[in-house]
């Protein structure tokens, strides 16, 4: 009986891949109908999407879990007949920050999705002291109040995190 609350409980947690599309040897996958993650590449692997700038390759996109990895390409496999429906949002969390001497790109900050994707933020401070926040380059929100949300509380966890500096 505890056994299936376990089971249970660990599908109730996690990012949820709903859709996949193929397209020129790369794959989209789309998850919690809340994010996609474009330009992933599968040869009896997953290798996800890294960034160029100035000469340097930047992976900003990471699998944190077996299972999310599993999750990944058992989707990639069904691509084509993955159309699913998720009506969990993934939670998230700040699992790391790095600061940037930068002018206008303060820091990075990896957010954590339900403990299986982590994903770099770029933090641009304005000169009037307004907060962006850009994701990486092969990662899109596709639910606007889901971004909304994520970006909100990127800002705010910055805001108090250097007043406490």
């Amino acid at each position: 009986m505890i056994f299936l609350i376990v089971i249970f409980l660990s599908n109730l947690y996690g990012v949820d891949a709903t859709q996949c599309f193929f397209e020129g040897r790369k794959y989209d996958l789309y998850f919690n109908d809340c994010f996609k993650i474009k330009n992933i590449y599968y040869s009896k692997s997953v290798n996800l999407p890294y960034e160029n700038y100035e000469n340097k390759k930047y992976e900003n996109i990471f699998i944190s879990s077996k299972k999310a990895y599993i999750e990944f390409e058992e989707a990639i496999k069904k691509c084509g007949s993955l159309n699913k429906k998720s009506d969990l949002k993934p939670s998230y969390r700040v699992m790391d920050f790095k600061l940037l001497k930068s002018k206008s790109r303060i820091a990075n900050v990896v957010i954590n999705f339900d403990e299986d994707i982590n994903v770099v933020f770029g933090l641009v401070k304005t000169k009037n002291n307004f907060y962006l926040v850009y994701p990486p380059k092969n990662f899109e929100f596709i639910n606007k109040e889901y971004r909304k949300e994520v970006t909100d509380f990127i800002i705010e966890w910055w805001i108090g995190f250097t007043e406490k500096v």
